[in-house]
């Protein structure tokens, strides 16, 4: 079972992104290990053609990032993330770091 919230405000050409959730609620694992959290921010297209992003947040008690460059055909995506592999929140962090590429017309 799992819950969560979110939020979608824009203020002028900028968006922003706020979410929350609790995941796996009816499994007995610590309380961070359920608990996702994340904020992410959109600049306006600016050159009528590039976008660009910025996400912050935590995964199972460890700090996330992330950033976006979105052109018109193109797109870079990267984000760093850690994982926990134990039992417990914080004793057995895999530290993990993804790289996406892709290209559309």
């Amino acid at each position: 079972i799992s819950a969560g919230v979110a939020v979608h405000p824009i203020l002028g050409n900028w968006e922003f992104h706020v979410a929350n959730d609790f995941r796996e609620i009816n499994q007995s694992t610590d309380f961070m290990h359920k608990w996702n959290i994340g904020a992410e921010v959109m600049t306006p297209k600016f050159l009528r053609f590039m976008r660009a992003s910025a996400r912050v947040g935590g995964n199972q008690g460890y700090l996330t990032t992330g950033a976006t460059l979105d052109l018109k055909i193109f797109k870079l995506e990267g984000a760093m993330f850690s994982q926990e592999m134990g039992q417990f929140t914080s004793r057995k962090g895999l530290r993990r770091v993804a790289v996406n590429i892709s290209f559309g017309f």
